[in-house]
């Protein structure tokens, strides 16, 4: 294991956790899961720094939830462990479980979209805080009647947008007549097939469209005692996590390398994400 990795996955287990505290309350009941490949480039100068993440959106009656896949999967283990004595046992039984779960810090976060209160509220846990920003859904479309596209099967219509500073361009589907998208996407007549900002720097692509209706899965909220932020203070406090990362790597007391070479991979690799979604 290299020792970027060794860093994400000991910051992925101790965050899991601390939030294992949380409750979690169920909101909705899922009709349809769907799966995405979210390919973003860490590095807005150089093309080369793609990385991918598989998330997935569940959509219910009333809220959708949006999230990386392996934080559902993370979240299920804790749900199914969490009647169980939170001690030295209980880490040992559930770390062999976490393997393989590591999820990119841009993905760290749960996105709820309530149809009836027609917001968005985005959680995480970030520099030892849990966090919140509550925004509303409303996007300003404009969609393009005769442009369409078929994409896994799917016939597409086009609508452009303008968001976080990035101009977007989405295909959406009524084929699937539900007004959801990935991340905090949604608000057209059709689920949302694929979205990328025009110098494809950040792109969603479905991978799948599940019917999930009568399987009893469960939307749930974590409820936790957040503070509540913006989304423009979130952006910010996610550069200076990795700003602090990138100093106690550097400083050298946070991980010992095997030799300065990997150190100065690490380095880099740190101070290269800089490139989040939204730029403010």
């Amino acid at each position: 294991m290299s020792i970027m990795r060794y860093i994400y996955v000991l910051l992925l287990f101790f965050s899991s956790a601390i939030t294992f505290a949380q409750d979690y309350v169920p909101i909705d009941t899922a009709i349809f899961s769907c799966s995405y490949f979210y390919d973003f480039q860490e590095d807005s100068l150089e093309k080369s720094s793609v990385q991918s993440e598989e998330m997935t959106l569940l959509i219910g009656s009333h809220c959708s939830l949006f999230l990386g896949t392996n934080e559902l999967y993370r979240d299920s283990i804790l749900l199914a462990h969490s009647n169980e004595p939170f001690d030295q046992n209980y880490l040992q039984r559930i770390a062999p479980l976490m393997q393989g779960t590591t999820i990119h810090r841009y993905c760290r976060y749960h996105i709820y979209n309530s149809y009836l209160a027609d917001s968005i509220l985005f959680t995480t846990y970030l520099n030892s805080r849990n966090l919140k920003v509550k925004e509303n859904n409303k996007i300003n479309w404009e969609i393009e009647a005769n442009q369409d596209t078929v994409i896994l099967g799917y016939k597409c219509l086009k609508a452009s947008t303008e968001l976080w500073g990035r101009k977007y361009i989405s295909w959406f589907t009524l084929d699937v007549p539900i007004s959801c998208g990935p991340y905090k996407f949604s608000g057209l007549p059709g689920l949302i097939i694929q979205i990328s900002d025009t110098e494809k720097q950040h792109c969603f692509t479905i991978n799948k469209v599940k019917d999930i209706k009568g399987k009893q899965q469960a939307i749930y909220y974590l409820n936790e005692d957040y503070a509540e932020i913006t989304a423009k203070d979130y952006a910010k406090s996610l550069q200076y996590y990795f700003t602090d990362l990138y100093n106690r790597v550097s400083s050298g007391g946070f991980v010992t390398f095997q030799d300065e070479e990997s150190r100065a991979r690490s380095l880099n690799r740190l101070k290269s994400r800089n490139n989040y979604i939204e730029k403010y």
